[in-house]
C-alpha cells in the first residue's frame, strides 16, 4: 500500500513551523518598529515631557503613517510575489 502514499525523498524545510525562525522574525519586527519610533521622535524634535503639542502630534502621526504604509507595501510584496527556493 505504500506505493499509493509515497514519502518524500528530500522533504522541504518549512520555516512557518520552526520556532527559531519565528523568534527571529518577531525580533526583527520589534526592532524595526522601535527604530521607526525613534526616527520619528528625532525627526519631529519630540522631548520626553508629559504633554505633546498639537504640531508635534501631527508630525508624529504623519511620520508613523508613512512608515506603516511603506511597511504594508513591503509585506504585501513579500507575501504575494516572493517565492522561496527549495532547499
Amino acid at each position: 500500500m505504500s506505493h499509493f502514499n509515497p514519502t518524500l525523498e528530500r522533504p522541504q524545510f518549512d520555516a512557518t513551523h520552526d520556532p527559531k525562525v519565528q523568534l527571529q522574525g518577531l525580533k526583527s519586527a520589534f526592532t524595526a518598529d522601535l527604530l521607526a519610533s525613534e526616527y520619528c521622535m528625532g525627526k519631529c524634535k519630540i522631548e520626553l515631557v508629559p504633554s505633546v503639542s498639537e504640531a508635534e502630534n501631527d508630525c508624529l502621526r504623519r511620520c508613523h503613517v508613512k512608515y506603516f504604509d511603506s511597511q504594508l507595501v513591503v509585506e504585501n510584496e513579500m507575501r504575494n510575489f516572493v517565492r522561496g527556493m527549495p532547499i
